[in-house]
C-alpha cells in the first residue's frame, strides 16, 4: 500500500492540482516534496486539510490508496451489516464461525460483533458466553479515540464491564466525551445513543448493587437536558432511567405504577415491549430486596 504522500501526489496529478494549491500555508516546500515521495508522515489535522483541498473523502482516498480496492475488512463489514439488517441470522452466525480465528485483528473484531448481533437479533435461546466478546471489551478499553461506531458498540456491550465498575465508569465517561463532540453533527442519533447508554449503565450498576456509582451516573444524567423535539426513543429511555432510580431510592409504589403506565404507552405506540417487561420485572425484584435490606 502506498504511503499518504504518494497517494496524495497521485490524486493531485489526476486532478491537475499544483503542490502549491495543496500545501500552501500548511507545510514547507522542502517538506512536501519529500512527503510526496514517502519520506515523511504528517499530523492528522494537516492530512484532513489536504483532503479538503483535493475535494476527496477519506473513504475515496483509502480506496485509491489501496489500488482502487476496498480493504478486505471494509468489504467484510459491509457484508455483515447487510445481512444483519436484513434479518439473516444464519449468515451472522456463519460469519462469526468463519472469521473468529482470522489473522486479521480487525476481522476478528468484526467476528466478535457478529456473535453479539446473533444474540441480540433474537437467538437468545442459546447460552451466551463472554469469551468471544473479549476482543470487543479490549477494543473499547484500549482505544483512546472513539468514533460514533465505537459508541454504538458500547451500547450493546455495557454488560461486559459489569464485573469491573471502574472500567465501566471510565468507558462511560469516554462515550460521553465522544457524544458531546458529535452533538452538532447529528443530534438525533447522539441523544438516542446517550440515553441508551445512560439507561444500560444505570441498570448494570443497580443490578450489581453498585449504588454509589448509580447515584453518580444518575446525577450526570440529570445535567443533560432533553428538548421537546428530541426523538421519542430518547425521551422514553430517559423516562425509564428516572423511574428505575425512583424504584430503588424514592417512592417504590409510585415508580412501579408509572413504569406500568410507560409500558402501556409503548404498547399503544405499537412498540416491541418484551424486553421492557423483563426490565420491569427484574428491577422490581432487585429494588424490593434493596429496600428490605436498607
Amino acid at each position: 500500500m502506498k504511503k499518504l504522500g504518494e497517494t496524495i501526489r497521485k490524486i493531485r496529478r489526476l486532478k491537475g492540482i499544483t503542490q502549491y494549491e495543496i500545501y500552501d500555508g500548511v507545510v514547507s516546500r522542502s517538506f512536501y516534496s519529500a512527503f510526496e515521495h514517502g519520506k515523511y508522515e504528517i499530523k492528522a489535522s494537516a492530512f484532513l486539510t489536504f483532503l479538503e483541498r483535493l475535494e476527496i473523502s477519506l473513504e475515496e482516498f483509502k480506496y485509491i490508496q489501496n489500488e482502487y480496492k476496498s480493504p478486505q475488512s471494509i468489504e467484510i463489514q459491509k457484508e455483515l451489516f447487510k445481512h444483519y439488517y436484513a434479518g439473516d441470522i444464519k449468515f451472522v452466525k456463519s460469519f462469526y464461525e468463519t472469521f473468529r480465528n482470522s489473522k486479521n485483528e480487525r476481522v476478528r473484531l468484526l467476528s466478535a460483533q457478529a456473535y453479539l448481533y446473533y444474540y441480540i437479533a433474537g437467538s437468545r435461546k442459546f447460552k451466551m458466553t463472554y469469551e468471544p466478546l473479549i476482543p470487543l471489551k479490549f477494543h473499547l478499553t484500549l482505544m483512546k479515540n472513539w468514533t460514533l461506531v465505537d459508541v454504538q458498540l458500547f451500547v450493546h456491550t455495557i454488560f461486559l464491564f459489569q464485573d469491573d465498575v471502574q472500567d465501566l465508569i471510565n468507558v462511560f465517561k469516554q462515550s460521553y466525551k465522544v457524544l458531546n463532540e458529535y452533538m452538532d453533527f447529528d443530534r438525533e442519533k447522539v441523544v438516542i445513543l446517550r440515553e441508551q447508554i445512560n439507561l444500560n449503565c444505570l441498570q448494570t450498576l443497580l443490578v450489581n448493587q453498585d449504588y454509589k456509582e448509580a447515584h453518580d451516573i444518575f446525577d450526570l444524567i440529570g445535567k443533560d437536558n432533553l428538548e421537546k423535539n428530541d426523538p421519542i426513543d430518547a425521551l422514553l429511555y430517559r423516562k425509564t432511567s428516572v423511574l428505575l432510580f425512583k424504584l430503588y431510592f424514592e417512592d417504590f409504589e409510585k415508580a412501579k405504577c408509572d413504569l406500568q403506565k410507560l409500558l402501556e404507552f409503548q404498547v399503544y405506540l405499537g412498540m416491541q415491549v418484551t424486553d421492557f417487561k423483563s426490565l420491569i420485572r427484574t428491577h422490581r425484584e432487585h429494588a424490593e430486596v434493596h429496600r428490605k435490606i436498607n
